[in-house]
């Protein structure tokens, strides 16, 4: 199920020219290649609740809320910061926000960002700063 979640989040930020030029070192969802430059990001799903109603008479058979969370890797916090409100407007919406097969989307909501400086320096000397977005993903599955 989170495979194609991620999918559905890669998707979207494929489509979005400003997200990828921004993120010059793309958006992973596995293990980051060793020498990606920054600015790029990674997505973690933190989990999914799953909310049955077996008796709804609109024939859904449960509600699902996923928690993905952005990290965002940069030499600036403006940057990071920059990054996280792009993609909290991309990832912030109802059902068009993302595309998936098996369930509808019912919203996407952005809960919870952050900005700080990482511990260590990137290859060049430079601050590395790390940055957080976690977004709420309302499904239903009928």
């Amino acid at each position: 199920m989170a495979d194609s979640i991620l999918r559905a989040i890669h998707s979207k930020f494929d489509n979005s020219a400003e997200l990828k030029a921004l993120l010059q070192g793309g958006l992973w969802t596995s293990e980051v290649a060793e020498n990606t430059q920054p600015p790029f990001a990674a997505l973690e799903h933190e989990g999914t609740v799953y909310d049955y109603q077996f008796s709804n008479p609109s024939g859904t058979k449960y509600i699902q809320y996923c928690m993905v969370c952005f990290h965002v890797y940069t030499k600036t916090a403006e940057e990071a910061d920059d990054i996280i409100e792009r993609l909290a407007e991309l990832y912030n919406g109802g059902r068009d926000t993302l595309s998936l097969t098996s369930r509808v989307c019912m919203s996407v909501s952005p809960v919870e960002a952050q900005v700080e400086a990482a511990m260590g320096r990137w290859e060049d000397g430079s601050m590395i700063y790390h940055g957080y977005l976690r977004v709420n993903i309302k499904l239903s599955k009928t």
